[in-house]
């Protein structure tokens, strides 16, 4: 799926995963891009280390200061621009900043005790930023290395690996939570064998495009998509889900019906609905248009269950794939959506939610469920000869 909202890529060149769980990009600290201020502290901190400036600022805020004192360690440590963008603090350059803060034990720098006290309480390990390597500090990097799966380190010291793990907020092994793809009709039709070795490769979850969008028309039922779903089960997979792509031109009423019609007439066993929000034909319309055409869709399934048992479940369960552009299309305070399920999309290969605060949430959210982690770029990155798939994440199950 394409979310229109600003995406800044990083530059990572990786083997072909082994595990998924094993996958870690790294931020992607630019102009305009999806971070947090935790983030640019960390990097703040990182940087003025390696400058030997112990007094740079670390307020979190993304400042030409920033910018400059990147491009200064690119120059100091001979990163070249097509391998880093100048300025850019991205997977071509984080390495070899983690490098810089490794040259002296932890315990010797006030200033990195400071970054992995903010980055281990922003992880959810309380350590106060005292600059101080005291022993609740040493417990915590300890409980976070454990728990993020780094290796064993002697108490208070800090390797590549917990840099990564701080400055990303992935988790490493079995705790590295689920994963899941999802497929739309370019795809086109998913084999048994295919799907199989997906979910050998530690996909849980599967959505197939079932509605397919069409710009400026009301868009139409796949008819591949039933093919796909049985296959997906046929391979293993216990839970798949359906998602629509509304035209935003046509009718709510009928593009709703006609997909939950057809997906009863085919005996399609799928999990929940996603309904995918974006695109440039919501911005047409006003915030009441849009909302009452939204309202549409959500009335319209729990009807037809009742009344048609399209499933066998109560209702038809939802999620909702949008980002930051929803209040745009909506405004403020529509928030009919709360209680669903919310995914977002930032294509920069880590994931996990440490970007999830470069924003307030919308839409009366609370927060996401899930984050759309990869558009499939990059041939190691294609697996099972499927193609380019879109690659989610989620702490926990959601469906």
């Amino acid at each position: 799926m394409r979310l229109a909202v600003e995406l800044h890529l990083a530059a990572i060149v990786l083997a072909a995963p082994s595990s998924l769980k094993d996958i870690c990009g790294w931020p992607s600290l630019a102009p305009g891009g999806l971070f947090g201020p935790p983030t640019v502290r960390l990097a703040q901190r990182m940087l003025g280390y390696a400058l030997g400036d112990p007094y740079a600022v670390a307020d979190g805020n993304f400042t030409s200061a920033t910018v400059a004192a990147i491009e200064q360690f690119q120059k100091m440590a001979n990163i070249s621009a097509n391998v880093s963008t100048p300025g850019h603090l991205n997977a071509g350059t984080w390495p070899k900043l983690v490098d810089a803060c490794l040259t002296a034990p932890l315990a010797e720098s006030s200033q990195l005790i400071e970054a992995a006290q903010d980055a281990l309480t922003f992880n959810g390990f309380a350590a106060p930023v005292t600059g101080h390597l005291d022993a609740q500090t040493v417990q915590a990097l300890s409980a976070f290395q454990q728990a993020r799966g780094a290796s064993e380190q002697p108490p208070g010291s800090a390797d590549a690996a917990t840099w990564h793990l701080l400055a990303t907020g992935c988790q490493s092994g079995a705790d590295g939570g689920h994963f899941w793809f999802d497929a739309g009709w370019p795809q086109g039709n998913m084999s048994v064998e295919s799907l199989s070795c997906m979910r050998e490769h530690g996909f849980e979850f599967a959505t197939f495009e079932c509605w397919v969008e069409s710009s400026g028309h009301a868009g139409k039922f796949w008819s591949g998509c039933p093919q796909n779903i049985a296959n997906a089960h046929a391979a293993g997979f216990a839970r798949v889900g359906a998602y629509m792509y509304p035209g935003r031109n046509g009718d709510p009423t009928e593009q709703t019906r006609w997909l939950l019609g057809n997906l009863s007439e085919h005996s399609v066993d799928f999990e929940a609905v996603m309904l995918d929000v974006e695109g440039g034909d919501w911005a047409q319309h006003s915030h009441e248009e849009n909302r009452a055409f939204m309202l549409a869709i959500k009335i319209v399934p729990l009807m037809i269950v009742a009344i048609q048992s399209v499933l066998e479940q109560a209702g038809v369960r939802y999620t909702v794939y949008s980002g930051r552009s929803w209040p745009t299309y909506f405004g403020d305070t529509f928030t009919a959506f709360k209680d669903a399920p919310l995914i977002y999309a930032h294509y920069d290969l880590v994931p996990s939610f440490y970007d999830a605060v470069a924003a307030p949430m919308y839409g009366g959210w609370e927060g996401y469920v899930g984050k759309q982690f990869w558009d499939g770029q990059g041939a190691e990155y294609q697996l099972c000869g499927t193609g380019a798939l879109d690659w989610d994440w989620s702490p926990k199950p959601y469906w």
